[in-house]
């Protein structure tokens, strides 16, 4: 059987811009993706006025 594709979710930068990312991504991916430096600089991310770990997978 195939595994279903994952859901798409919209994410809303800091800067006010929109991603759409697959379900399952992390905070690291989408911060090494705007700029690797962002990404090694990166040690939490906000997610819904929570903070997190970088390697949530956000759903």
């Amino acid at each position: 059987m195939e595994a279903p594709n994952p859901r798409p979710i919209i994410i809303t930068l800091p800067d006010g811009s929109q991603r759409e990312v697959p379900s399952g991504t992390t905070a690291l991916d989408i911060a090494t993706d705007i700029s690797e430096g962002l990404g090694r600089a990166a040690v939490a991310a906000q997610v819904g006025g929570q903070t997190i770990d970088l390697t949530r997978p956000l759903t």
